[in-house]
């Protein structure tokens, strides 16, 4: 099986099933064809980590700004 599939991808048939072996049941029986129609999951996308970076990343410029700004004020004066 290759490493890129997820368990839940493969279930929700959202991926080629090439590379895939063996059978999916559901309650004994292989799956409807309209299995997909009334079963699903919603892929999370962890945007607060990339948030959070930039955050982070923006927070970090304004703080060196002030301090390379008061360091060049105290050699200039």
């Amino acid at each position: 099986m290759n490493s890129g599939f997820r368990l839940l991808d493969v279930l929700a048939m959202r991926c080629e099933e090439k590379g895939i072996s063996g059978q999916i049941l559901v309650d004994g029986r292989k799956r409807p064809k309209y299995f997909k129609c009334v079963t699903g999951y919603v892929v999370q996308v962890n945007v607060i980590i990339i948030i959070i970076y930039i955050i982070i990343t923006v927070i970090t410029v304004i703080v060196c700004y002030f301090v390379l700004a008061t360091v060049a004020r105290i050699f200039t004066d």
